[in-house]
């Protein structure tokens, strides 16, 4: 899997973090689906909650993965920088 950086290169460890928040997002989602179908088989409300709390870990996982999407593309001049805030407000006021 191919990261372009600003230079149109690689990243190998991006690389590495992305295919590992699919991974994640890949097995919650069959856990989940293994969970909700045993629980819908036996009957057993346990199994069910466990399924829907890994619902919720897939969600969890996908963020974590556009998370890192976002946190591999170069920083631009609109980042919110807390100091430089400052500095541009109290330049305003003068």
């Amino acid at each position: 899997m191919l990261l372009m950086t600003e230079e149109g290169k690689i990243d190998a460890s991006s690389a590495r973090k992305r295919r590992a928040a699919l991974a994640s997002t890949a097995a919650s989602v069959v856990l989940t689906l293994a969970k909700l179908a045993a629980g819908a088989l036996s009957g057993s409300l346990a199994l069910i909650s466990e399924g829907a709390h890994n619902a919720l870990d897939i969600g969890v996982s996908a963020l974590t993965y556009f998370a890192i999407r976002e946190a591999d593309k170069p920083a631009d001049e609109n980042i919110f920088n807390p100091r430089l805030w400052i500095w541009r407000q109290s330049a305003k006021i003068r």
